[in-house]
């Protein structure tokens, strides 16, 4: 992190410290509950969460939808299914059908409207053909003698195929404190250790793949342009943009020796857009491809780690997605929403292991404590 930034995120905490003291000072002495108070600007915004209550559920299927508009006094939502227009603020709806349903809540205060429209999956995946998942795993004579950071991957969904997207998450083998990249040579794709450390035999990755050119996978690459901070760099694809409650999934890949980056990634949302980031707060090197996978769908949720979820290194995962399911394909990216200083980002390695209470688990490689208020993208492929 440079000077400026370290000075400027300083001076913004204890801005807020400041505030935060002088609100509660006022408040004890007039007698008053202590409360969050949020600024406002005074100008009308719709928005909105939603919540798939059976993700595997594929008839009368029920959705519960948070408002979070701003300055509104009504609203009606339109559930993209030719059904009634509700009026309430946080309905819940019920769709007949599995399909994709375009939900638009349309906020108003006087003559002023503003709408905002998100899709619901109702078990279906969004993309043509959908997303294809399998398992790797490191055998005798699997990694590169020459290299002994990087193990090719033979499988027919990836081999002679250059311009697949391709996203890996480490699952328990053996562990590994090393970012991991990929890389194309040879007709095949490899992962490899980006401190170019060697690979274990044993080691295993949960791989999964996506056709260039689908709606909900590209590759971002990183450019001076786009670079908001040293260690974030803003995307622009219509499935992010405005899309707040994208799961996105990152990794890197390996073209040129500038593209080598030893900490790993994770995602932030910040004004209307998602961004790449360095969880290290480490540059980007300009030029840096990464390979991106966008969900919105039942097939992935955000995991918040709890004091009841965390034991020790690791935060059980329990969603219906994965529970009881050890041969589930899982992949996970850090997300940091929407405040880029806080919570501070884990920016320890993690991989997944299945343990005994039948949860699938995220874990700290290096064996560090995981940390309340972190979040994770989880994406299950069956």
């Amino acid at each position: 992190m440079n000077t400026l930034t370290c000075f400027s995120n300083t001076y913004r905490r204890l801005q807020l410290l400041r505030n935060y003291l002088l609100w509660t000072a006022w408040l004890l002495v007039s007698g008053c509950d202590l409360a969050v108070i949020e600024p406002s600007d005074g100008k009308l915004k719709s928005d909105f969460t939603f919540h798939v209550q059976d993700p595997l559920c594929n008839a009368n299927c029920s959705v519960s939808f948070t408002n979070t508009s701003k300055n509104a006094a009504t609203y009606e939502w339109d559930f993209g299914d030719e059904s009634a227009v509700s009026t309430l603020p946080n309905p819940v709806h019920v769709y007949a059908t599995s399909g994709a349903f375009p939900v638009t809540l349309r906020a108003f205060n006087d003559s002023i409207q503003h709408d905002t429209t998100l899709t619901v999956y109702i078990n279906k995946t969004p993309t043509p053909g959908g997303l294809k998942a399998f398992q790797h795993v490191i055998d005798i004579g699997m990694t590169v003698p020459e290299s002994p950071q990087l193990t090719m991957i033979d499988n027919v969904l990836t081999n002679g195929k250059p311009d697949k997207i391709v996203v890996v998450t480490p699952v328990m083998g053996k562990r590994n404190t090393s970012a991991l990249g990929v890389y194309y040579w040879g007709g095949k794709w490899g992962i490899f250790n980006e401190d170019l450390t060697s690979l274990q035999e044993g080691e295993k990755f949960n791989v999964v793949t996506a056709d260039a050119g689908s709606e909900n996978a590209f590759v971002h690459e990183i450019t001076p342009a786009n670079k908001r901070l040293i260690h974030v760099s803003t995307m622009d694809h219509p499935k992010l943009n405005n899309h707040p409650n994208a799961r996105v999934f990152v990794t890197p890949i390996w073209i040129k020796s500038s593209d080598y980056i030893t900490w790993p990634l994770g995602v932030v949302y910040v004004n209307n857009r998602w961004e790449i980031m360095n969880l290290a707060q480490s540059e980007l090197p300009a030029g840096l491809k990464v390979g991106v996978i966008i969900s919105e769908d039942a097939s992935s949720y955000v995991h918040t780690c709890t004091f009841e979820s965390i034991v020790g290194d690791y935060t059980k995962l329990n969603n219906a997605l994965t529970n009881n399911k050890p041969s589930a394909l899982v992949i996970t990216t850090f997300n940091q929403g929407a405040e880029i200083t806080w919570p501070v980002a884990n920016d320890q390695v993690t991989g997944l292991w299945y343990g005994p209470n039948a949860n699938w688990s995220i874990f700290n490689q290096s064996g560090q404590a995981m940390l309340q208020d972190r979040k994770y993208n989880v994406l299950v492929v069956e």
